[in-house]
């Protein structure tokens, strides 16, 4: 049988019934057929299963790539509603895949840019090519961000239309876009508006290849300002025609640079306007370079002054060295453990040492004496405490062993904590000046002493003259007037009236002497003072002093216990009558109050005045303080005691004595 026959019989159904009526050699041949196309069914079937295998990977991978892929895959139905997204976008808009399904796209676009995004959906559905926009989108938290859509239309399994979008965020290339535009914009400006001098110029050479010339071929206005003129497009040579006769070879410099690359920096005169500059210069190509200027001639100017000054300064500080080491006082300095960090000639000249003797070797503690060593601890305490000492006087231990007194005034230099670091101190001998010291003392003692003694002698004359005075002449005057009155009493009445009254007025001249001389006495030295002491003498003084006066004088003396020396008392006493004197005389007083009291240790004496009162300060002018007050001072002096005088203009006087 023919194969057209074979597959016209396979290919026609068969009955069982018409089967079974075959021929079994036809029936056999039917079966052959049979399992021939079986095997090419299953053969057909394993390829068809290898096919599927390998349409399944290349899916997943599909898959795979789609959700990995470095930028971000969206699928969009008609309706605006997201049907697929890979994992890209989700990232993008920060959300899982899963969520992002049938949401509106447009959600996450900016409302201000919704426009461009409707009209590209409008021309992709218009059948018209890919569109690609940019915009601004929002992520799920709210971020904005900028991105690149390139949108088409696919068909689905089942031919319906789709919008499938390809998305990139732009954002850091917008910035990087930005921030050169900016930067471009900033180098123009630069440029234009540098305070630096710019110029961008190409080298000339000959034909031996030796630099000869540059041409400046674009300059800035700060470069025109500078120089002073405009150069663009024309050689060094035409503009500064002796450029090569220049001490410095400006186009030497410039050729090492266009040739070598190498940056170079300095600072030159130019000798065309006589200006200095600051030039950096660079290669921009080959045989190309670029210089910036700053006119520096102001600095050089006062570096040149500044070098001047410097000169003057050394000088000045070579002349405070040399006062500094031959004043006529020591200087030093130590520091806080008391070593000697500086020391001038004149104090290593009194101490007999050299420099490199006592600088951080010898502590300023070690020549001091013993007696000084504590009195000079307690003030390096407080310099370092309060930084000022003044007026410590010490004695200090010469290298041979002997002693000489300085006065030392310290000030302390402190660091930026306040830490101390060390003193600056100068030293004055004062051996001469304790010598005079103690001779004034010795003088002065002598001279109080004989005060002490004139005083004595003087209250001792004072004494003797009252006594002989009241002695010699009270007696005669009484004698007298006694006979004077017998006399008169022996008048007959008819003897003349002129006699008697003679006589009467010649006894009340008695009278009146007899109370003078007894005054005189009195204020000379009162007896009451030798005999009941210093209070009964001024109460007594001050009622005598009331009788022939009109100011009204008040005594307290109850606090006078106890008695002073009779040259204390007597002194004490003067000044009462010195101080109420003035009172009556200059003051115009017409109330006086003395007080007198005792202490264990101490005698005081006031008289307090309601006069005029005059200025304190005012008191000595014009060469002139007052006897009374000039004798009171001395003698409190003479008693080692203190005078206080308080006065004002009409406020009065208070005359305060304190002796010890």
């Amino acid at each position: 049988m023919k194969h057209t026959d074979k597959a016209s019989v396979i290919n026609t159904p068969l009955t069982v019934l018409q089967f079974e009526s075959l021929p079994s050699k036809q029936k056999q041949l039917l079966l052959d057929d049979l399992q021939a196309y079986q095997v090419q069914i299953t053969m057909h079937t394993e390829e068809l299963s290898l096919l599927q295998t390998a349409l399944n990977a290349v899916q997943s991978r599909y898959i795979e790539l789609y959700n990995d892929a470095a930028i971000g895959y969206c699928t969009v139905s008609k309706q605006g509603l997201i049907l697929q997204a890979n994992l890209n976008a989700a990232k993008l808009l920060k959300m899982l895949p899963i969520e992002m399904m049938n949401v509106p796209f447009s959600c996450f676009i900016f409302k201000d840019d919704m426009g461009i995004h409707h009209h590209h959906v409008e021309q992709l559905m218009l059948g018209s090519e890919p569109q690609s926009y940019e915009l601004r989108m929002f992520k799920k938290d709210g971020t904005k961000f900028w991105a690149q859509l390139l949108g088409s239309v696919v068909q689905d399994a089942l031919g319906q239309s789709e919008l499938r979008f390809v998305m990139v965020d732009t954002s850091k290339r917008r910035q990087t876009d930005k921030a050169l535009i900016a930067s471009g914009y900033k180098f123009l400006l630069l440029f234009e508006k540098s305070s630096f001098g710019i110029t961008d110029c190409k080298m000339l050479y000959d034909n031996a290849g030796e630099p000869i010339d540059f041409q400046f071929l674009d300059v800035n206005q700060a470069f025109v300002n500078l120089i002073g003129v405009n150069p663009s497009y024309k050689t060094a040579t035409q503009i500064f025609p002796d450029i090569n006769k220049y001490s410095f070879d400006w186009i030497r410099t410039f050729a090492k640079v266009a040739k070598t690359g190498e940056q170079l920096h300095f600072e030159e005169l130019f000798q065309f306007n006589k200006r200095w500059y600051d030039c950096t210069a660079y290669q921009s190509k080959k045989d190309h370079f670029v210089v910036m200027l700053t006119d520096i001639t102001e600095r050089k100017n006062h570096e040149e002054q500044q070098r001047q000054y410097t000169e003057q300064i050394s000088h000045y500080a070579d002349e405070i060295k040399q006062i500094y080491d031959y004043a006529p006082c020591g200087y030093c300095s130590i520091d806080k453990n008391g070593y000697f960090l500086h020391i001038n000639k004149m104090a290593l000249k009194w101490l007999d040492f050299r420099n490199d003797e006592v600088v951080n070797k010898v502590r300023f503690q070690e020549l001091l004496s013993v007696p000084s060593l504590d009195k000079f601890q307690r003030s390096f305490q407080k310099l370092q405490k309060y930084g000022q000492e003044s007026n410590l006087e010490v004695e200090l231990i010469r290298k041979d062993g002997t002693f000489f007194s300085v006065l030392i005034n310290s000030s302390a230099v402190y660091d930026e904590q306040g830490d101390y670091v060390m003193s600056r101190s100068s030293l004055y001998d004062i051996t001469e000046r304790k010598k005079m010291e103690e001779e004034l003392i010795f003088y002065s003692n002598q001279q109080a002493t004989a005060a002490r003694q004139w005083l004595v002698k003087q209250e001792q004359l004072r004494q003797q003259l009252s006594s002989e005075l009241h002695d010699r002449t009270s007696p005669n005057l009484a004698a007298i007037a006694i006979n004077l009155k017998v006399i008169a009493s022996e008048l007959q009445p008819e003897q003349s009236r002129d006699v008697f009254d003679r006589m009467e007025d010649t006894l009340a001249l008695i009278a009146d002497t007899t109370v003078s001389i007894r005054e005189i006495c009195t204020d000379m030295r009162p007896p009451l003072l030798d005999y009941a002491g210093l209070a009964p003498a001024i109460e007594a003084y001050v009622k005598q002093f009331a009788q022939r006066t009109t100011v009204n004088v008040h005594t307290d003396c109850l606090h006078y216990e106890q008695r002073a020396t009779p040259e204390i008392e007597s002194l004490l006493f003067r000044i009462c009558q010195e101080a109420m004197t003035n009172s009556l005389k200059h003051a115009d007083a017409t109330m006086i109050m003395i007080t007198l009291s005792s202490h264990p240790t101490l005698i005081s004496l006031m008289i307090n005045d309601n006069g005029v009162g005059f200025d304190v300060e005012q008191l000595g002018m014009n060469g002139y303080a007052g006897l009374g007050l000039l004798n009171m001072k001395e003698m409190t002096k003479i008693m080692c005691g203190r005078f206080l005088l308080e006065s004002g203009v009409g406020k009065g006087t208070k005359v305060m004595v304190d002796v010890i």
